[in-house]
């Protein structure tokens, strides 16, 4: 059985990224702008966050695609089918 894919609106799912890489990097706030890896992600924390995202959203994104979205910014975008994130 498949989980419901949710619809979120682009403020929604860039507030719901920034949350997932918090909780993933146990920090209190995170740039939209900045890589992964820069932000002090690893390997490992990327699968975590790639679970997250998934659980979160019901979408089964894969990490190359997570990986080269790279920021919040483009990880909210990735999730909303490509729809661009208002500044």
């Amino acid at each position: 059985m498949t989980q419901p894919v949710l619809t979120v609106p682009a403020a929604d799912r860039l507030t719901l990224v920034r949350t997932l890489w918090r909780e993933v990097l146990e920090v209190d706030e995170v740039p939209e702008d900045v890589n992964f890896f820069d932000a002090g992600g690893d390997s490992l924390l990327l699968v975590a966050l790639v679970e997250r995202i998934r659980q979160a959203t019901g979408q089964a994104v894969r990490t190359m695609d997570v990986l080269r979205a790279g920021t919040v910014r483009g990880q909210a975008e990735l999730i909303g089918g490509g729809d661009t994130v208002a500044r």
